[in-house]
Parts: C-alpha cells; structure tokens; sequence
C-alpha cells in the first residue's frame, strides 16, 4: 500500500508546522528501531525509495494527531514504534512503494550523504538505493578532462562531494536546485510567473560564478578549499537546471507524493542517459567558464589543491562557507507537505506541464555564459 501524506481531517497539520520539540521525538522513533535491525542485520532491505521515510513518518505523525481531541498540547507518542510492527509497516509500506517508483527521488548521486542528521544519514545511506545524480556527474567530467586541466586527487573528491552537499546546506534556496519561486495557482499564471523567472537564475549563475573568483582572492593556500565548495554549488546549480527546468518546489513535491512520479527522472533509461549526458555538457562548459573568468594561475590553484593534513573534512570547508547544514527532518517533512496543495488548493494539471519543464537549459547557458565572459 502507499499511504497519504497525513490523515484526513489533519487540516492545521498541512501548514507543515512541525513543533520544535516533536523532531527529536520523530528521530528516535523509527531510527533507534532500524539503526538496531540495522545493526543486528535482520532486516532483508530491498531497494528502497530514500524519502519514503518521511512519508511514513508524516503518516504516523498525521494519524496521531488526527486522533487527539484532549485540551492539553499534542505530543507525539512513539507508542509501538520500538517494536517490530512499527518496522514491518515501515518496510511493508515502502516495498510496495518502491514498486511504484523504481528510482530514488532525486539526481543527489552515488556517494554517501555527510549529514549531522542520522536521520538523514540512515534514511539515504543505510536504507536507500541511489542513482547517478550530481556527485556522478560531477566525477565523469573532471576524470575526463584534458592533461592540461586534470584536478588533483583530492580537488576531485572536494568538487565531487561539494556538487551533491549543496542540496545538505542549501536545501531551501530555491535558485541552487533551478526552482522557480511558488507562484499562485492556475497553469496559465503560473508558466507566466516561471518564465519571469528565467533572467534571475541566470543572475543567480552569474552571482556563483563570481563567489568562485572572490573566495580565490586571498592568495593563501587556505583559500582554495572555499572556492572549491562554492564552485561546487555552482555545477550543482547548472546540472538541476536540466533536471529541474524551472519547477517550483511545490510541483517537485506534487509529481512525487501526489501522482507518485519521479519528479527527476523519466521512466525510460534511455531518456534518463540522455538527462544525464545532457547535464555533463552543461557541467563542462560551466567549467571553462570558471577557468576563463578566474585566470590560468586561479584555475591552477582549483585544480591542483591539496588537502592540508589528514585531519581535513569536507564539512568544515562548507560550514565555515555557509554555516549548518538546512536540510533537516523538519524541512523534509514540510516539503512532504507541500503536495497536500493537490487536488484541492491547486489544479494536479499543472503538474504534467511542470514534469516536462519550462526553462530550455541550453539557452538558460548560453545566456550565462554570454554574462559570464563580459568584461
């Protein structure tokens, strides 16, 4: 079976308004649980759609509160979440939702996801079966560039993991995942409002590309970590822009919770090649935009980098550019949320339309680099 988001009759749980108190509440609920199956390896886990989890967990959370009528605050009850019905449920339930949907719901790619969350951790790492997405893009490019353009080993790895932990620090910046700004109801207004859209996005490509050349400025060794990491949220940014195609955030939740399609990915792998193909091009000649704009010195500097001990992580390069990670249990849940719009507040027509894009990526590029290489 595939659940509904939240209950019937949930109506101030469709804000998404999730009480502080209750996220931790909701972690230890179904992650001590599975961390120990886990552990124990009992659990025969077959690929697994990544965010089902929070579907499930929105479920739960929803059925509760549907249910309480008392006059003092709701708080959620892990009731039998430690034993093994709860874990049950949550496999039942999401097989049969992995039947539906074969692939993870989003291009986030191959290597393990670095969150402070262990929710998120488990939730993608452990119980999650992924897909090529940015990390894989990001890698095919740089392992085939030219002698003269090689990236050391560990600028590659720096790139490659910076280029998926943008979704982990800027999960809800809409710009850094190609989404338009929610725009009212109604197809017609709608497109017209996304298409609006299109110059400030190349603005936005425009804005990165200088972060690049600011963040190597400082010619200290340090300095070159940082660039890394927001050059990496730039190819992040230029490789959504083929899969995301100016959708809203609220069309990206629609297509995968109300009509339980891959917002991100076609059905047919030939057409999934052919994104991914597409979103190398795009990768590449983001990249020798980079180096045209930073300089044969700047560029070596990129490339050549080397991790300063093996004390180094990736994530004290993002946190000291952007602060804590925003992709969070709660974040997740609300983007859940988002598709309980449908088909009540909103028409489920606008999300054909939405699933077959609005932004043309080549000319979206082509503009960019037109800004790009201006004096």
């Amino acid at each position: 079976m595939v659940f509904s988001i939240l209950s019937a009759g949930t109506a101030h749980a469709e804000e998404g308004n999730l009480p502080a108190n209750e996220e931790k509440k909701l972690l230890d609920c179904l992650t001590t649980r599975l961390q120990h199956h886990v552990n124990r390896q009992s659990l025969q886990v077959s690929p697994v759609v990544n965010d089902f989890t929070w579907l499930f967990l929105a479920e739960q959370y929803g059925e509760q509160l549907a249910a309480h009528t008392g006059p003092e605050p709701f708080s959620f009850t892990c009731w039998d979440a430690l034993g093994d019905k709860f874990v049950n449920a949550y496999l039942e339930a999401a097989q049969a939702r992995a039947s539906q949907i074969s692939q993870t719901l989003g291009p986030g790619g191959t290597r393990p996801l670095e969150s402070d969350d262990l929710f998120i951790r488990l939730g993608n790492n452990l119980m999650g079966g992924h897909v090529r997405g940015h990390s894989d893009i990001t890698h095919g490019v740089l392992t085939a560039l030219d002698a003269d353009d090689t990236f050391s080993a560990d600028a590659r790895d720096l790139l490659e993991w910076s280029s998926q932990a943008t979704d982990l620090y800027y999960w809800d910046a809409h710009s850094f995942h190609a989404h338009s700004k929610e725009c009212t109801t109604g197809t017609e207004a709608c497109e017209a409002s996304i298409a609006q859209e299109q110059e400030p996005f190349v603005s936005f490509l425009e804005g990165r590309l200088n972060s690049v050349a600011s963040a190597l400025q400082p010619k200290q060794a340090q300095a070159v970590a940082p660039a890394l990491f927001q050059l990496g949220g730039l190819l992040h940014a230029v490789q959504d822009l083929v899969y995301h195609r100016g959708m809203t955030m609220t069309h990206h939740s629609g297509l995968s919770y109300y009509l339980t399609q891959n917002p991100d990915l076609p059905k047919a792998q030939a057409a999934q090649d052919k994104l991914f193909q597409q979103a190398q091009q795009l990768t590449r000649r983001a990249l020798q935009l980079v180096k045209a704009r930073v300089g044969t010195e700047g560029w070596n500097r990129l490339r050549q980098w080397k991790k300063p001990n093996p004390m180094h992580r990736h994530q004290a390069i993002a946190e000291q550019v952007k602060g804590k990670q925003d992709m969070t249990l709660r974040a997740l849940l609300e983007y859940i949320w988002l598709s309980r719009q449908y088909p009540g507040k909103r028409n489920p027509t606008e999300l054909q339309a939405a699933a077959k894009g609005y932004w043309d990526p080549e000319a979206i590029l082509t503009a960019f680099e037109t800004k790009g290489r201006a004096p």
